[in-house]
């Protein structure tokens, strides 16, 4: 099965294994330039924050680029599952990570609407930002500790081939 982000194909058994490639696939879905421009600089800053000493007090890196980046990235996140969001109800089938997670979203408000129950929860555009950050950082600190392992484990055991 491919999965298709805006003329990438990505082979969905290489997404599964190395999470990177949903940072690439939002990436690629900021598409306009200012944007995108906003979004690296954004996430560079809080991935600087990050590396800093994580003390949520005035005056540390962490708090600064939080409190400078996280707002407009989540913003970000919930403009592109809002767009996501219009595709598949204008009748376009997904093609890309975020169109099937948007349909299935899609399905179960519609299911909850005919039961007469209250919308979900975890289907608003801001919520789904949310995730859609936290895949983002979960996925960049996975690969870190597995390099770090690896690395340390190739030490330990030299004579390994």
């Amino acid at each position: 099965m491919l999965i298709r982000a805006c003329g990438c194909k990505i082979v969905a058994t290489h997404w599964r294994h190395e999470p990177r490639y949903l940072r690439n696939h939002l990436h690629r879905l900021i598409s306009h330039s200012k944007r995108e421009e906003r979004f690296k600089s954004d996430y560079n800053l809080f991935n600087a924050g990050l590396m800093k000493i994580p003390m949520d007090l005035p005056g540390f890196a962490f708090r600064n680029s939080r409190l400078a980046t996280v707002g407009r990235l989540v913003d970000m996140m919930a403009a592109t599952a809002s767009q996501s969001k219009t595709r598949i109800l204008s009748g376009r089938k997904p093609d890309c990570l975020i169109d099937f997670w948007m349909q299935e979203i899609i399905r179960e408000e519609a299911a909850a609407k005919e039961r007469g129950e209250k919308p979900l929860s975890h289907s608003s555009n801001h919520d789904i930002g949310v995730h859609l950050l936290n895949f983002l950082f979960a996925a960049q600190d996975s690969i870190t500790s597995s390099l770090i392992w690896a690395v340390t484990l190739l030490e330990v055991h030299p004579t390994f081939s």
